[in-house]
């Protein structure tokens, strides 16, 4: 009897400690590919910033090289506080060289570390086989797998969400001034890795006050006050010192697609899009599990959560509706959401048979087993190595005596930091789209090539498929200027040498 005893007060451990191995592991296949498996364009923009501060920092570095890549760095656009970088570039300086892998591992540990809150906050509510079942969703759903290792602030923001969501239930719970702050900075580091964090972070609180106390007593609390201000002041503080990077982004896009809320079509690729993301039915689980919550502090906020991420997507309409990666969130929030379901449903099986609660199990770990194996064969089956090659190959043979324009991928990114290679953009027929949305027109292509190629000396094309999508523009290079050099994957044309007849 106590040998019994002794394994089934271990067994959640050991469950738990195979999902973390599991979790963890998943994320490290393939560690040292170059990051071309998800978004490239933010991932390598991240990269170029590292290494430039790593460059800035080594004083063994030439000063050619120290020079380029602190320029290509100044060039990359820096929407939220650089920490994932710094963190990079230091230890790029620790290890004596750059290792753009080691990017990939601290987002895999920091998202895998959402774990501790889950586990907190199941045994806060007294749903530890639920919390169990949170865990699993939370570290094997297969985007989730995919996105969470990537070179960029927003699996750091999702998991830190997590964090918070804990420390807010626990300080509400026991308001304490020790867990007070720790909510407050939390939060704050949420909002400051990612700065739409603030939807969440915001509804979560307001949820917590109006379902806890009131807004009428809580308003004379100084420790909500206190909260409020560390969850909020450390990035204003951050953000007025960039205010021409950061208020621009907000500038052009928060308001610029207002009219998409009256459009239904909008809305489908919403929900698309977060159905990409966190399969729809589990959404809908997730929408029952916030009912299951204790009435109170912790269903308001869940529910302060769901408001939060639907006022984010009001806020941002055209990315809410267009990038998968700006519905990351869901996944923690979802995660938290099944936990009261699961263990109901374990609830439900305890008095059966040990047979029945075997065989339950062993189903879900068999789902658990397709999908690990479903992100194992999607990440091996990818080898990325060739395309960096390409790009570094790309990167030296282009002129290096003038200016480049550039109709290319992913932003130039991969030109950036594979090829050591700057050049300024000619818009895809999806940023023309998006200018026109917000009543930028850009006029007809002869106008538009003027304005645009004033200062440059070549033209760049590598995104042949783009250029397909602009014929117009294909025949305005082809009618009007000699090639310059062309080779695998490039085409460049010099703006100094019109052709004869045109």
């Amino acid at each position: 009897m106590a040998r019994r005893s002794v394994l089934s007060t271990s067994a959640p451990s050991l469950l738990l400690g195979l999902l973390i191995v599991l979790g963890l592991g998943l994320r490290l296949l393939d560690l040292k590919d170059p990051p071309f498996d998800f978004h490239p364009t933010r991932q390598l923009g991240s990269a170029v910033i590292a290494r430039g501060m790593y460059y800035q920092a080594l004083p063994s570095a030439p000063e050619a090289t120290r020079r380029l890549a602190i320029n290509l760095w100044s060039a990359a656009p820096v929407y939220e506080a650089p920490i994932l970088e710094t963190m990079v570039a230091g230890t790029y300086l620790a290890m004596g060289g750059e290792n753009l892998w080691v990017a990939r591992l601290y987002s895999s540990l920091l998202w895998v570390s959402g774990v501790i809150p889950l586990v907190l906050i199941g045994r806060r509510l007294g749903w530890r086989a639920g919390s169990l079942a949170s865990i699993a969703f939370y570290l094997v759903v297969p985007f989730g797998v995919r996105a969470s290792r990537s070179f960029q602030p927003d699996p750091w923001m999702a998991a830190i969400l997590l964090f918070a969501a804990w420390a807010l239930l626990e300080w509400r719970h026991s308001p304490r001034w020790g867990l007070a702050v720790a909510a407050g900075l939390l939060a704050g580091l949420a909002v400051m890795i990612k700065p739409v964090a603030a939807f969440p972070v915001a509804g979560a609180m307001i949820g917590l006050t109006i379902a806890g106390p009131g807004i009428r007593r809580a308003i004379r609390e100084p420790q909500l006050w206190a909260v409020a201000a560390l969850a909020v002041l450390p990035s204003l503080a951050y953000f007025m010192l960039i205010p021409s990077r950061s208020t621009g982004f907000l500038e052009f896009w928060v308001g610029s697609f207002t009219e998409l809320w009256t459009q239904a079509a909008f809305y489908v690729r919403w929900v698309e899009e977060a159905n990409s993301v966190v399969l729809l039915p589990w959404l809908c689980l997730g929408g029952i599990g916030t009912l299951l919550f204790p009435a109170g502090g912790p269903r308001g906020m869940v529910l302060g959560l769901w408001v939060g991420y639907g006022l984010y997507g009001l806020a941002l309409p055209y990315q809410i509706s267009t990038h998968d990666y700006y519905h990351l969130m869901l996944i923690p929030i979802t995660a938290l959401l099944l936990m009261p379901l699961a263990e109901l449903l374990w609830e439900r099986l305890r008095p059966e048979p040990g047979v029945w609660r075997v065989a339950a199990l062993a189903v879900l770990a068999f789902a658990l087993a397709v999908r690990s194996w479903q992100s194992r064969t999607a990440l091996l089956s990818e080898d990325y190595r060739g395309e960096a090659g390409g790009w570094k190959a790309i990167g030296e043979a282009l002129p290096k005596d003038g200016a480049i324009l550039a109709l290319t991928h992913d932003y130039g990114f991969p030109l950036a930091y594979y090829g050591w290679t700057q050049v300024s953009l000619w818009p895809s027929l999806a940023d023309v789209n998006v200018l026109e949305m917000a009543d930028h027109d850009q006029g007809d292509i002869e106008a538009a090539f003027r304005a645009r190629s004033k200062g440059f000396r070549y033209f760049l094309v590598t995104d042949f498929g783009e250029l397909a999508r602009q014929p117009e523009l294909q025949d305005y290079l082809e009618a009007g200027f000699q090639v310059a050099a062309e080779g695998d994957g490039f085409v460049i044309y010099d703006l100094a040498l019109p052709l004869p007849d045109s």
